[in-house]
Formats: C-alpha cells, sequence, structure tokens
C-alpha cells in the first residue's frame, strides 16, 4: 500500500502522554513531543501525516492526486476556492476537511533527516528551505502551524502568517523549549519522564474521494507551488559576534534591525 495517509486523533492530551501514529509499516511513537508542552497546552485534535510507501527522493516522486488536496493550500487562493466549493464541501472529502481544519494543527513526519552538520556545506540551507516550503505537497499551509519531525529527532516549524507575526510562534517555541529543559525534564537513560497514556483511542485513517477533475487541479496548484519553491534562495548561516541584547541596549528594536539589514545588503 503506497501512497500517503493522514491520520486524526481527536482526544484530549494528557501531560505526558506521546503521540502514536499507526501508520501502514508500524507504530511511530513521537516520545519527544511528550505528549506534550504544545499538545498539552492545546488539547485539541491534531492530524497526523506520514509517507508511506518508497522513499521520496525527487520532487517527482510525488504521491498519486487521489491522496488528500495538499498542494491547492500551497499556490494560489482563488483556485483552491473553487475546488473546496465544488469537490469538499459534501461527503467523505467535507468530514475528512472539517476534521483537519478542526484540528489544533498539523504533524508531518518527514522521512529526509534535517538538522545543523557542522561539515556538511548548505545543510542549514535546505533545513530551511524543508521547513518553508518541504516539496510543497507534505505541509497543510492552511493550518494554524505545522511540526515537521525529522527521523533524526530534529524538529522544527512551518507558521501560516495571516492569524500572527513570527514572534508569536518564536515565543510559543521558546516556551516549549524551556517547559520540556527545565520542567519536564528527562530520565537518566534519555527518556521523556513520565508514562504514556495507553487508553488513548487510535487514530482514525481521514477518507477522500478525489476525481480526476479535481486531481486535474491539485496537480496545477501544485506545479505552480513548485516553480516558487525552485525559485527560492535561502541561506542560512550562524553569527556568533553579538546578539539581540547588544541591540537592544542600543534602544533598537532587533526586528527592525534586521530588516534594515536586509534591505542594505539588497540595495548593495
Amino acid at each position: 500500500m503506497g501512497g500517503d495517509s493522514l491520520w486524526v486523533n481527536g482526544s484530549s492530551w494528557t501531560r505526558c502522554g506521546s503521540v502514536v501514529l499507526r501508520a501502514l509499516r508500524g507504530s511511530v511513537v513521537l516520545g519527544a513531543l511528550r505528549g506534550s508542552v504544545m499538545l498539552w497546552a492545546l488539547r485539541g485534535s491534531v492530524v497526523l501525516w506520514a509517507r508511506c510507501g518508497s522513499r521520496c527522493g525527487a520532487w517527482d516522486a510525488r504521491p498519486p492526486w487521489g491522496a488528500p488536496p495538499r498542494p491547492m493550500g500551497a499556490a494560489r487562493r482563488a483556485p483552491w476556492a473553487v475546488a473546496r466549493a465544488r469537490f469538499f464541501s459534501r461527503g467523505p472529502n467535507k468530514a475528512s476537511l472539517d476534521a483537519i481544519e478542526g484540528a489544533a494543527f498539523f504533524v508531518a513526519l518527514d522521512e529526509e533527516a534535517h538538522g545543523a552538520a557542522p561539515r556538511r556545506e548548505g545543510c542549514m540551507d535546505a533545513y530551511a528551505k524543508s521547513l518553508l516550503h518541504g516539496r510543497c505537497y507534505d505541509r497543510w499551509f492552511d493550518k494554524s502551524f505545522t511540526l515537521v519531525v525529522y527521523p533524526n529527532g530534529k524538529l522544527g516549524a512551518n507558521a501560516e502568517h495571516s492569524w500572527a507575526d513570527a514572534p508569536v510562534i518564536g515565543h510559543l517555541w521558546e516556551f516549549m523549549l524551556g517547559t520540556d529543559r527545565f520542567q519536564l525534564g528527562y530520565t537518566e537513560d534519555g527518556h521523556c519522564k513520565g508514562e504514556p497514556n495507553t487508553t488513548l483511542p487510535p487514530p482514525q485513517r481521514l477518507q477522500w474521494d478525489i476525481p480526476e477533475e479535481c486531481c486535474a487541479a491539485i496537480e496545477r496548484s501544485y506545479l505552480l507551488a513548485r516553480a516558487l519553491a525552485e525559485d527560492v534562495d535561502f541561506h542560512v548561516f550562524h553569527f556568533s559576534d553579538f546578539g539581540k541584547g547588544l541591540i537592544k541596549r542600543c534602544r533598537t528594536s532587533p526586528d527592525a534591525f534586521i530588516q534594515i539589514s536586509l534591505q542594505l545588503a539588497h540595495f548593495r
């Protein structure tokens, strides 16, 4: 059984529970999420996405569009509005879309590892682009935010911009890291403290009925989103000469400082 699967769990999460995804290749336990600082605080349903089947190593190795319509949210809004009214306003498609849109946030389990590797040139650039747009069909851009979990234990987020500026997610991320490190903690062997809640019901697979005409609309949105993603130049470098503390002592906003720096670099 190849392709993609979407699973939803609508239960309230306990403080020290774990997110369990019963994928086609077995159970995947996201112990690092703790069930979790974020999950515990939001107490909403969570939509989980997993790639099932062969490893995706190229742009064209994408799932068939009998899978969920994720690329529609990555391109222009008008085609998505038309497709939504025509193909996702009734039946199993509406029920599945309602489950996704009613969830607190989206979780994507990626197969390709990313993260900082001092001896691997461009690793942070690839990491940033993965979180920014992924492969254009493995993020749900209409959600408040998407947690992206990598197989090497790294975790990142993609936030939708209309409901909040970046500092909101930044503060949430700092709160999560601080609570994880200084309040919840880990056992001596490196595991999360607490016991998983084994009474939670298993996730339910969402059902979709995607006709050929809808597949064509999804394909058009995907190709547009892919072209936009391939046109993104993103370079990340580590700067440690000074931080926001020095900027604030100069009575300047760190955000404004970076914005001016970007404009100056572009001008030069």
